[in-house]
């Protein structure tokens, strides 16, 4: 008993709040089979339709689809999920909707993000997102039966295959194939890419991929490539990394080796392919030029505010002046009675 009342009890509250990782097996990253399982395996995860078809009933539109799965991206990074949460719950919502759509209402799309969000959560972390917390997210919205009903309709509706095939899935076994060692000592000259010359090439493989991730998350917000291969998408987010990065082994103007060798591994061709990195970097410019917009509207507003309150200063001051003069007045006044009245002889 002594030795044990020595012990340090491990409890909840003492642990850190650390998704555990598995270690990264070189037996599976560097066996072709592994890359070639999955490229078998993708074209099942794509959605069957375009909902968004003039052809289709729904009456959603693209721009419900890029609200909801923005709010979806918000809360997997507020709740610091793990990278591959967010590509498989839009998997599950695209292919829910390319068979449901037609009889979904647009109040339903905001409940159906949260289910895909609880689901792939469940697959693709050790700890899920809590239902209650969906709920808060919703701002009460939605009803915790609500979501649980509606799990077991997406899980029907899918045949209970869940476990899809993402980007996310691709992006590690395609860098694994990627030689960094030249190119991470290579000089970037450019002044809103990252300097990677003193880093070794493990901090810019981690680098890379970071990028590259964003761009994958991206690209699953955009209805445009809702069905393209989850493969080519990977491959394109990496080749749009490398490029961000000044990592890239040839100039703009021709494929580099590097996109060549990323064609090659997802069996596509290589102007397609650098096409698709065009499209991506071009998404990239425009999400960040909204986004510096919104920034100068919010610091314009600020600005606009802070003069208000600077020239609303003045006249408050002018006001208590004004009101401590009138006071005073008040104080001084005589007290001489004049009415004939109050005199007392």
């Amino acid at each position: 008993m002594s030795m044990m009342s020595n012990e340090l009890l491990l409890c909840a509250d003492a642990c850190p709040e650390v998704m555990p990782v598995a270690a990264r097996d070189p037996a599976i990253m560097t066996d072709r089979r592994v890359l070639q399982q999955l490229l078998g395996l993708e074209m099942f995860s794509v959605p069957s339709s375009d909902y968004f078809a003039p052809s289709s009933t729904s009456e959603l539109q693209p721009y419900m689809r890029r609200v909801v799965t923005t709010w979806m991206l918000e809360v997997t990074e507020e709740q610091n999920c793990e990278e591959q949460v967010f590509p498989l719950a839009v998997n599950l919502l695209d292919r829910f909707l390319a068979l449901e759509a037609a009889v979904l209402q647009r109040c339903q799309l905001q409940l159906l993000g949260c289910v895909c969000l609880l689901t792939a959560s469940k697959l693709r972390q050790c700890r899920p997102i809590g239902v209650d917390l969906l709920v808060y997210y919703t701002d009460y919205s939605v009803t915790p039966a609500e979501i649980r009903v509606w799990e077991m309709l997406l899980l029907g509706k899918l045949g209970w295959d869940v476990s899809g095939v993402t980007a996310f899935d691709f992006v590690d076994h395609l860098m694994e194939r990627i030689d960094l060692s030249s190119s991470s000592a290579s000089q970037v000259s450019n002044g809103h890419n990252v300097l990677l010359t003193t880093g070794s090439v493990r901090d810019s493989a981690a680098v890379l991929r970071g990028h590259a991730l964003t761009y994958v998350s991206l690209c699953c917000t955009e209805t445009d490539y809702m069905r393209v291969r989850p493969s080519l998408i990977a491959a394109a987010s990496i080749s749009a990394a490398i490029n961000r990065l000044g990592l890239s082994s040839s100039s703009r103007n021709e494929p580099s080796c590097e996109e060549r060798l990323l064609a090659d591994l997802v069996g596509t061709d290589v102007h397609q392919l650098a096409s698709l990195v065009r499209s991506v970097e071009s998404l990239m410019a425009s999400q960040l030029a909204s986004v510096q917009q919104q920034q100068q509207q919010q610091d314009h507003h600020v600005q606009q505010q802070q003069q208000q309150q600077q020239q609303q200063l003045p006249h408050v001051k002018n006001n208590k002046m004004q009101t401590t003069t009138s006071s005073w007045e008040l104080d001084v006044q005589p007290e001489t009675p004049t009415d004939i009245q109050d005199i007392h002889f």
